[in-house]
């Protein structure tokens, strides 16, 4: 059989970026390491360990599963019998395994979706002109945002069921975010510091 698909290259890569995306929560996982300097090999065994991990649960499954497995692969556990043969009942831990396999990815999502939708409204909020700020007040803008950063996304799983198609469109948005939009910020704040202080100012963050 043929096990790789030039097709399936973009897929992949949005996908990768997707999951391996953290860059949002940087500043905040930053906050409480006292020597900064540590910061890239700390980040940089967290993305090694997690890629491989991730690609060795995605081989195995490959390779198991083959081309039956679906685009979200937990729901190869809804009929997965866990070597019982189909003329034997289940035994009540295959089928609550089963349960807990297909229903982890909702459930997690469920727990996490709040506070991306707390960091993004947060985000949003520090772009809101100041005169908002002093006609509406910060805290109805500060719902304002989190809203306009929640709703959006429920909205659109109504029309959007499918989940390759999500992950596609969310990478995009990810190779903007994990690839491009570090360098513009280091390159602005160089900028600035150049213009003000005819220099770029050494900060905790660096490590050359």
């Amino acid at each position: 059989d043929n096990w790789f698909h030039i097709g399936g290259l973009g897929t992949v890569f949005t996908v990768c970026i997707f999951s391996l995306l953290f860059q949002h929560s940087v500043p905040g996982r930053s906050e409480p390491v006292r020597d900064k300097k540590k910061l890239p090999a700390i980040f940089f065994a967290a993305l090694t360990v997690t890629a491989a991990l991730y690609a060795a649960l995605g081989v195995v499954c490959a390779l198991y599963f083959g081309p039956e497995v679906l685009s979200s692969v937990n729901l190869n556990w809804s009929s997965f019998r866990f070597g019982v043969p189909p003329s034997e009942a289940l035994p009540w831990w295959a089928t609550a395994c089963s349960y807990l396999i297909v229903l982890f990815p909702a459930v997690d999502t469920l727990s996490v979706f709040p506070l991306i939708g707390i960091t993004l409204g947060n985000n949003l909020l520090f772009v809101v002109p100041d005169a908002w700020l002093d006609r509406w007040g910060r805290g109805v803008l500060k719902v304002a945002c989190r809203l306009l950063g929640t709703i959006p996304p429920i909205v659109a799983s109504v029309f959007v069921r499918e989940l390759s198609t999500i992950l596609a469109f969310s990478g995009l948005f990810g190779l903007y975010i994990a690839i491009f939009t570090p360098l513009l910020l280091v390159w602005a704040a160089r900028r600035a510091s150049h213009k003000v202080f005819e220099a770029a100012l050494p900060t905790p963050y660096n490590y050359r």
